[in-house]
């Protein structure tokens, strides 16, 4: 199969036609150029596009790496913190470089194009004029093909009747000579169309040979202009993805950087570095107890309190004898001791 491919690896030995008319393998060539054009616009407009969504992203990590804060982080951790902001810019950095490069490739794709619209539409052109000329001179030489061929035959019935004549014994030498007359003018007008008709072949074949010399020379160029646009567009789009490739390894290495940072963080060392650069002591404050307002030290102490003074016992109080007019046995109530009744405040209140 691969040597059955290789064997058409030529566009002048793979776009003829048995047609003399025929354009459709030029059109293909002609539509294989375009096509080749708009691809390579589109591979343009796509590295434009990657190159703005690099810088964008770049712009974007290195506003996030400048107004991140975190200050207050101290310690290996904030080191490690510190180390990932500055990797970031680098990021920002190394994406900025990717979107200059993408934009070069735009760039030399862009030339290369403009480079290749000029020669082959040159012979794009001049094959389509051939073109013309060559169904033009066709068709001329169709319609003198068509003349001399009717004039051929118009001779050959003269002939045949003026031979007819002579050998028949009916026909008077009058009505002979009319055929014969007839017959060689009839044969002038032949040979006058078999000179225009030799002549717009010889013109016809003289413009077929140019107009195929325009088209082999067309193939080469369109040959050679599409294994270039190939060449190139391979090539660009090998050099994109080492970029990208690149991009990978550079970032990979600000991550790497950033984890031998936080690698020496240690849990135990950022605590007792807070705690050597920030302590305040280690005494802790005493509790504070519950005291009773009217405990003994503070009624004491109070200005306010009146002394505490013992309750007199109360004196025992006669009872009176009972009255005459009292019909019936009574109790009769006790006066009470008024300095019994004001003894103490704080008794009363105890």
């Amino acid at each position: 199969m691969d040597m059955e491919i290789h064997k058409y690896n030529k566009f002048s030995e793979s776009f003829w036609e048995i047609d003399f008319n025929g354009t459709l393998g030029f059109e293909l060539l002609c539509k294989r150029i375009r096509d080749g054009q708009k691809s390579s616009k589109d591979i343009e407009d796509f590295f434009k596009k990657k190159s703005k969504a690099e810088s964008q992203y770049g712009k974007a990590l290195r506003n996030l790496a400048r107004m991140a804060d975190g200050k207050e982080e101290s310690g290996d951790l904030g080191l490690g913190w510190q180390e990932l902001k500055s990797q970031t810019e680098r990021a920002a950095r190394l994406h900025k470089t990717s979107a200059e490069n993408h934009a070069l490739l735009a760039e030399e794709l862009a030339r290369f194009a403009d480079n290749m619209k000029t020669e082959p539409k040159q012979h794009e052109d001049r094959v389509k004029d051939k073109q013309k000329m060559k169904r033009t001179a066709h068709s001329k030489m169709t319609e003198l093909q068509r003349s001399y061929l009717e004039r051929c035959r118009e001779h050959i019935q003269y002939e045949l009747q003026h031979g007819a004549a002579s050998k028949s014994g009916t026909v008077s030498c009058k009505d002979i000579e009319k055929v014969r007359i007839k017959s060689e003018k009839c044969k002038e007008l032949m040979e006058k169309a078999d000179g225009q008709y030799r002549a717009a072949v010889e013109a016809l074949e003289q413009i077929r040979r140019a107009w195929e010399a325009d088209m082999e020379e067309a193939c080469k160029v369109f040959q050679r202009a599409d294994e270039a646009r190939i060449f190139l567009v391979r090539d660009l789009l090998w050099r994109c993805t080492n970029l990208d490739s690149q991009l990978c390894v550079d970032r990979d290495q600000c991550c790497e950087n950033v984890r031998d940072s936080l690698e020496r963080c240690d849990v135990t060392h950022d605590v007792c570095d807070f705690i050597q650069h920030f302590m305040t002591g280690n005494i802790r404050p005493a509790p504070i107890p519950y005291e009773n307002y009217f405990s003994d030290s503070r009624v004491q102490n109070s200005p306010n309190t009146l002394p505490r003074r013992r309750r007199p016992k109360a004196s025992p109080i006669a009872t009176p004898p009972a009255s005459p007019l009292c019909s019936s046995n009574r109790a009769v109530p006790q006066r009470t001791d008024n300095a019994a009744f004001y003894s103490d405040y704080s008794y009363a209140y105890k």
